[in-house]
C-alpha cells in the first residue's frame, strides 16, 4: 500500500506518494524506495500501490515502450498492469501527464469506481487514496482541492489508520503510509518533484 494521490490544478497536474514498502505477511515496515516514475520524452509521471509482486517491472515495460502520447501511455500502462496481475500482483498506477493541458488517469487491477473495470484508465480531477472521511479531505473537497489543501489531506492521510488492499487486507486497519512523501508536478515544461513531507 502507499500514499497514492494527484490532481490537476490550473496547468499542472500533480501526484503525492510515499516511500514507505511493507513486509506482505507481517505489515510491517520493510524498506523505503521510490514508487514514482516519469517519462523523458514528453511531460508525463506516474505512481504505484501495488502488492504481491514487483511493481518496477511495470514501469520498465512502460519506459521500454517509450509511449509518444497520451493515448499510447494509457494502453500501455493498462497491458503491464494485466501482465502484473498474471504475475501474481495487483494494484493501482496514477498517471499525471500534459499534452495541450493537464491530465490525471488511474488504473487499477480492480473495480474502484462503479461502472468502471479493472485496468480501464478513468480520468479524474482528483484522487485521494485514504482518509475520505476526515475533516481536513471534507473542507479541501468542499472548498476545491489545491497543492495547499491537499498537504494538509496528507497530514491527515499519514495518521489514519486504513484497510490495506490484496494480501495485506487480512492485517487490518493500520497506517499504511511511511517515509519522505514525494510530490512531482507535471506541466509544458516538464517534470519536477520535491518532497512535500519529510520522514
Amino acid at each position: 500500500m502507499t500514499l497514492q494521490n494527484g490532481m490537476t490544478h490550473g496547468r499542472k497536474a500533480y501526484l503525492w506518494c510515499d516511500t514507505a514498502f511493507w513486509d506482505d505477511q507481517t505489515g510491517e515496515l520493510a524498506y523505503h524506495a521510490p514508487k514514482a516514475f516519469q517519462g523523458f520524452g514528453w511531460p508525463f509521471a506516474g505512481t504505484l500501490s501495488t502488492w504481491g509482486g514487483d511493481g518496477y517491472a511495470m514501469v520498465e515495460h512502460i519506459r521500454l515502450a517509450d509511449p509518444k502520447g497520451l493515448d499510447e501511455l494509457l494502453r500501455i500502462a493498462a497491458d503491464a498492469m494485466r501482465w502484473f496481475v498474471i504475475e501474481g500482483g495487483g494494484g493501482r498506477m496514477l498517471l499525471a501527464s500534459f499534452e495541450d493541458r493537464p491530465r490525471l488517469h488511474l488504473i487499477p487491477s480492480h473495480e474502484v469506481f462503479p461502472g468502471y473495470a479493472a485496468f480501464e484508465p478513468v480520468e479524474l480531477n482528483y484522487y485521494v487514496c485514504s482518509a475520505n472521511h476526515t475533516d481536513a479531505f471534507k473542507v479541501a473537497a468542499r472548498k476545491g482541492l489545491n497543492p495547499k489543501r491537499m498537504r494538509r489531506v496528507i497530514d491527515a492521510q499519514c495518521v489514519t489508520p486504513f484497510a490495506g488492499h490484496g494480501v495485506l487486507a487480512g492485517l487490518g486497519d493500520r497506517v499504511w503510509i511511511g517515509g519522505n512523501v514525494v510530490r512531482l508536478e507535471v506541466g509544458a515544461a516538464g517534470v519536477t518533484s520535491a518532497i512535500e513531507r519529510g520522514a
